[in-house]
Formats: C-alpha cells, sequence, structure tokens
C-alpha cells in the first residue's frame, strides 16, 4: 500500500509520491510500483531571530528496528488490554500455561512417530500466544466459576436504573424493565382514541 501521511505539525514538509516505475534503477526495476517520501532539508530556529530557520544540510539516516517482545511482556500486553491490569501472580500463571502448551506440542510432535505423519505439530510462538489467549477469554466467559453462578452484566445494572417511575399516563411505553418488573412505564390503556 502507499504511504501514510504522519500525524503532526511537520507533516505538510514531506512529500509523496506512489506509482509504478518507468525504468530500471538500482534496487528496482520498470513496472514494479513502488513510493517515494521526499524528505525536508533538516533545519534548527535561529536563536536570533525565531521566525527564522537555520539550514543545517546534514544528512538523514535511514535505521532498521526489529523489537521482540518478550513472552512475560507480551502476556503483560494482553492483560493490560483484558483487565483492570496484570498481577504477578497472573503473568506467572499464564507463563506457565505458555509453556505447558509449547511443551504439549512439541511432546506430542515427538510421540507421533508414524511413518504418514510428515508434518510438524509443533505451535510456533504466535499460535501458542494465540492459542493460551483464547483460552484465557473462555475461562473468563465460564459462568461455571462465578460465586454467582451468572454473568454479571454493567448494561443490565445501567438498564434496571435506566426507568425511574413516572406517574404521566400520556407516557407510551419506552425502553426499559419488562412489563410486570418494578419501575417500569407502560400506558395504562390499550385503546386510544
Amino acid at each position: 500500500g502507499d504511504w501514510n501521511r504522519p500525524a503532526g505539525h511537520s507533516a505538510w514538509q514531506l512529500g509523496y509520491s506512489c506509482g509504478v516505475a518507468n525504468n530500471t534503477g538500482t534496487n528496482f526495476a520498470a513496472g514494479e510500483y513502488m513510493c517515494e517520501v521526499t524528505l525536508p532539508k533538516t533545519s534548527k530556529q535561529n536563536l536570533k531571530n525565531p521566525m527564522l530557520t537555520d539550514e543545517l544540510n546534514t544528512p538523514y539516516y535511514v535505521t532498521y528496528y526489529e523489537r521482540a517482545l518478550s513472552v512475560r511482556n507480551e502476556l503483560a500486553r494482553f492483560l493490560h488490554l483484558t483487565t483492570f491490569g496484570p498481577t504477578s501472580a497472573e503473568l506467572d500463571a499464564l507463563e506457565e500455561t505458555y509453556a505447558s502448551i509449547k511443551d504439549a506440542a512439541a511432546a506430542d510432535n515427538s510421540t507421533d512417530t508414524s511413518s504418514t505423519n510428515t508434518t510438524t505439530t509443533s505451535l510456533s510462538h504466535s499460535e501458542a500466544m494465540s492459542k493460551l489467549q483464547i483460552d484465557w477469554v473462555k475461562a473468563q466467559m465460564d459462568p461455571t466459576t462465578f460465586t454467582s453462578g451468572e454473568f454479571s452484566s454493567h448494561r443490565k445494572y445501567w438498564r434496571k436504573r435506566l426507568n425511574p417511575r413516572r406517574w404521566e399516563t400520556y407516557r407510551i411505553g419506552e425502553a426499559g424493565p419488562a412489563p410486570c418488573e418494578l419501575h417500569s412505564r407502560w400506558r395504562k390503556f390499550a385503546f386510544t382514541d
């Protein structure tokens, strides 16, 4: 895809040109789709007059960073997104679960010595992490683990208290509790003129 313009006040200084190359050059061939970014000259604010800038003519350096998260950091990021934040105990438990998922996949692969099975069944890091996250979410949604035996719902709590009692008879039944529940609002008659 094409380059996206970054946010910020300096984004207007960047020029983007994307399209199919008409000729062949260094690291590209004619007919390839490519994008070119024109960067502004390097500059700094003039110390005597802040409205002016001084050109520095220093080069840009293109760098590449590869960032890999540890299993613990990835689990912490997952728990930050799905809970009110991770605890050390939760992280330790999930790390053990992750290791057991990886070990179980490796054990299944080593015990299957049949000549018909030529594919490996060991899970990659992303597959094991995905399985762990899916299993964790399913466990969170299992009502048998709740002390009340049923789901707690912010929506149910809010809807129960949404419609205070109204004494007007001209109001048509509105969103709220079921007709026979406390504080529900409905007309007192079936037909009107």
